[in-house]
């Protein structure tokens, strides 16, 4: 505590004027020393007694620093001791404060007052002290926070990020905390929070914010972030339809997709959209001749992606068909029976055993058909066969070592039609022919050979066979193949066979002349097939091997010295046959797809299910049907053989040695390439470098 070294200025002016009362010195107009004489004519006085000794003041309670906030009030206190009365003067920042003249002080606080410092001076007659001069601090007035803008749910798909905001006001500075399932998210403390990969496991989850500052906190709305599975690329399921209809019926193809909703559908034919077909199922009805052999496939589509069915390819029972022999050909009809033409040796026509050849079709007549229909009709060297409607096949031309499986030993000529012997109740599906020898496939998936054995090609073994001089089978028998193993298709080259089992393995026996198949007995090929390749159809030429796999695509092997298989450019010869399967590529627009595959001596057909014919190898005789008739030429890619007035499409193929024949869709036949002995059909015997008809033959 300090005290004032000088009394108060009225003590001062009390004391100058008890002084001059006793000393009688103060008077006007000046003053001098004081007199003990007291003046001419007065009565001397007695000196008057020392007064009362006044208390000075002392504070007994200073005043208080004060905190407060903008506009709030605040009140100063003093507490003081000593003679009254007492007077009080508050200062700030050591100047009186007007007014503030009592014990306490108390006025409303602005940001001004802020680290201002009050004291008070305390006064009486006994003298003055002035209290502690004490700091007054005013804080901004101090808003709690408010969330403006609470954070909002989140909709994501899994792998997007996901983000929260929240926007708050209030006394800065704000703090955040961002809460998963009400537990703080480590490092989560700012206005914006987010995950930066979303996953499954997130889906559901539940986001909220606490905000603060000093004036308190406030947690926001719960925001929920929703994961949904990543969206899926469409993908094929399963793609389903007829594999064969009777003309006049309703076929229905289906396809069940998967991958994320909405998916839209476009079903096409032969790789064109369909107008209209947009649902997961498409209705054709009714079926003609002229959808024999097309490709319908479907396109799903979703907001991912797009992806393309296989094609299903659509097959009519009960159509024409055409064969060819190494120098003659074949046409037959359920409605008008069969034609053939080109050379006659051995009466292979079937008809006028004088005539040497015709090239100009003529009817050959099936004396044992019964009312059964042509469903077949195939040419080897020197005999020729029809299956029928009901099972049976019937045989005529050479039978040279039983290749009409009659059971003679003679090799006899039959103009007239005999019937193979099968044994009883045995209904065939599927009839070929090779050189002087015959293959059959039954209802129940079993084979039968018969005819020339000398390399094994019946599929009895390289000895079997009933005429021992040349091992040649008169009769069918069974094809040495595993008992538990069914057989859906067939093909014959020249001395060899080979059969596709259902599960997809192709067995073969016989002998191509080179390393894939020398005098076997009937076994499991090694081809070489791709892992998830799977052969659904196959085919033989001279001594090639063929098949068609489940997309369409086209495949060889086999004797490649003139180009026939359609591989490349220098892939195999006669020396170094291509052993292993080899894709041939052809070149297709999407949706399109091989449906069969004809070979002669150094020739191949390609025929695509929108009716386009491709041919590889050696142009002799004009072969290859594109126009050109050079010896030497070859074409080892396969390249597109037009055939064929606009509107119809090739729906059947079949190759001789050196020539062609191609099936329309309105049941008429064209031909090319060697023409000798009219085997072409169009009534001349020049070679055609181009199809031509074969004399107006219609088989519808």
């Amino acid at each position: 505590m300090k005290s004032s070294t000088r009394p108060p200025l009225s003590t001062n002016l009390w004391l100058i004027v008890a002084t001059c009362l006793l000393l009688s010195a103060c008077g006007g107009g000046g003053g001098g020393s004081a007199s003990a004489t007291p003046p001419v004519g007065t009565t001397p006085q007695s000196p008057l007694p020392p007064g009362p000794t006044v208390q000075a003041p002392a504070i007994t309670a200073q005043p208080g620093a004060q905190r407060v906030q903008a506009g709030q009030s605040v009140r100063f206190v003093v507490v003081a001791s000593g003679a009254t009365p007492l007077s009080f003067q508050w200062l700030r920042n050591a100047m009186p404060i007007a007014s503030a003249v009592q014990a306490e002080y108390a006025f409303v606080t602005t940001l001004q007052d802020n680290n201002a410092r009050f004291s008070v001076l305390v006064s009486n007659p006994g003298g003055s002290v002035t209290s502690n001069e004490v700091l007054l601090q005013v804080d901004p007035v101090l808003v709690p926070p408010m969330i403006t803008s609470q954070p909002a749910s989140v909709a994501v798909t899994a792998g997007q990020p996901a983000t929260f905001m929240v926007t708050a006001n209030g006394t800065a500075p704000l703090s955040y905390q961002w809460l998963r399932e009400g537990t703080p998210v480590p490092g989560a403390t700012d206005p914006t929070f987010g995950l930066q990969t979303t996953s499954l496991a997130d889906n559901g989850a539940q986001f909220s914010v606490r905000v603060s500052n000093p004036a308190g906190s406030l947690t926001s709305q719960v925001a929920v972030l929703a994961v949904a599975p990543a969206p899926v690329a469409p993908a094929i399921v399963n793609v389903d339809g007829p594999a064969a209809l009777s003309r006049g019926a309703v076929g229905t193809f289906t396809v069940t997709a998967s991958g994320t909703p909405p998916l839209s559908y476009q079903w096409r034919l032969n790789g064109v959209d369909i107008p209209g077909a947009t649902a997961s199922s498409y209705t054709l009805d009714p079926v003609s001749l002229a959808d024999h052999l097309t490709a319908y496939s479907v396109a799903v589509t979703n907001s991912v992606g797009k992806v393309a069915s296989r094609a299903l390819v659509l097959r009519i029972a009960a159509v024409p068909d055409v064969g060819a022999g190494y120098f003659f050909s074949l046409a037959g009809s359920p409605t008008r029976g069969v034609f053939s033409w080109g050379s006659n040796e051995r009466i292979v026509l079937g008809r006028n055993p004088e005539l040497g050849s015709d090239a100009t079709p003529g009817v050959k007549v099936l004396a044992q058909a019964n009312g059964a229909s042509v469903q077949q009709v195939v040419g080897g060297l020197r005999h020729a066969l029809a299956l029928l409607s009901d099972g049976r096949v019937l045989g005529w031309g050479g039978n040279v070592e039983g290749a009409l499986g009659i059971g003679v030993r003679e090799a006899l000529n039959f103009e007239e039609s005999v019937e193979v012997l099968l044994p009883p109740a045995t209904l065939i599906q599927q009839v070929i022919a090779g050189a002087d020898f015959s293959i059959a496939r039954d209802s129940t998936g079993s084979l039968w050979g018969w005819g020339l054995n000398n390399s094994g090609q019946t599929g009895i073994g390289v000895s079997g066979g009933e005429n021992l001089l040349t091992n040649g089978q008169l009769r069918p028998v069974p094809v040495l193949l595993p008992p538990d193993k069914r057989f859906i298709d067939i093909a014959a080259g020249r001395a060899f066979a080979i059969a596709l089992d259902s599960d997809g393995g192709i067995w073969g026996w016989g002998s191509t002349t080179s390393a894939i198949l020398v005098n076997q007995i009937p076994r499991l090929l090694d081809l070489g097939i791709p892992p998830g390749v799977r052969p659904i159809r196959i085919m033989a030429a001279e001594r090639q091997i063929f098949f068609i796999d489940a997309d369409g695509n086209a495949w060889a092997l086999g004797e490649n010295d003139r180009g026939e298989l359609g591989v490349g450019p220098g892939v195999g010869n006669s020396l170094f046959p291509v052993t292993r399967a080899t894709k041939v590529v052809l070149p297709l627009t999407s949706g399109v797809v091989v449906v069969d595959i004809e070979g002669g001596e150094n020739h191949t057909l390609f025929l695509t299910s929108d009716g386009a014919v491709y041919a590889a190898g050696e142009e002799q005789n004009s072969a290859l049907g594109n126009g050109q008739s050079g010896f030497s030429t070859i074409q080892e890619t396969p390249v597109r053989t037009l055939i064929g007035p606009p509107g119809l499409r090739v729906i059947g193929l079949a190759a001789g040695r050196m020539h062609s024949l191609g099936l329309l869709s309105d049941g008429s036949v064209v031909g090319w390439g060697a023409n000798s002995l009219g085997r072409v059909g169009d009534g001349e015997q020049t070679n055609r470098s181009t199809p031509v008809s074969s004399s107006g033959l219609k088989l519808e």
